[in-house]
C-alpha cells in the first residue's frame, strides 16, 4: 500500500513495535501500511461511522492483515480500554474535535505510560 504524502508523514513517526490505536481511522490506510511494513504487530481501527469501518474492513480483508487489526465503533478514544495500546494517531479532523477527544479521555492509560 502506499500512503499519500500527508498520511505518510504520519506513519513515519510511529516507533516499530508499538501498538497503535487509529482514531477516525477512516479507510485504515495507516495501520495496514504499518503492518505490512512490518512496523507494527497490533493495531485498533476505530471510527465513529460504520459506513468506514466497513471499507476498512474490506481493505483489510483485501490485504489480508485481519489478524493484526482490531476494528472499533467509537466515538473518539471510548472504545479503546486501557493499556490496549501504547501509541495513538488522531488525525484528519480539526484540532478543536480532537482537543475534545482528548480532553473527555484523559484519564485513559497507555501501554509503557
Amino acid at each position: 500500500m502506499k500512503l499519500s504524502k500527508r498520511l505518510q508523514t504520519i506513519a513515519d513517526f510511529v516507533k516499530s513495535g508499538s501498538i497503535v490505536a487509529d482514531i477516525g481511522t477512516d479507510h485504515a490506510h495507516i495501520p495496514i501500511y504499518l503492518i505490512k511494513n512490518e512496523i507494527i504487530k497490533k493495531a485498533y481501527a476505530c471510527d465513529i461511522n460504520r459506513g468506514p469501518l466497513e471499507k476498512a474492513r474490506e481493505n483489510i480483508e483485501f490485504f489480508s492483515v485481519e489478524d493484526s487489526i482490531i476494528l472499533r465503533l467509537s466515538n473518539g478514544l471510548e472504545k479503546l480500554g486501557n493499556d490496549e495500546a501504547d501509541t495513538i494517531i488522531i488525525a484528519g479532523m480539526g484540532g478543536v474535535l480532537i482537543s475534545e477527544i482528548l480532553k473527555k479521555n484523559y484519564n485513559l492509560k497507555f501501554k509503557g505510560a
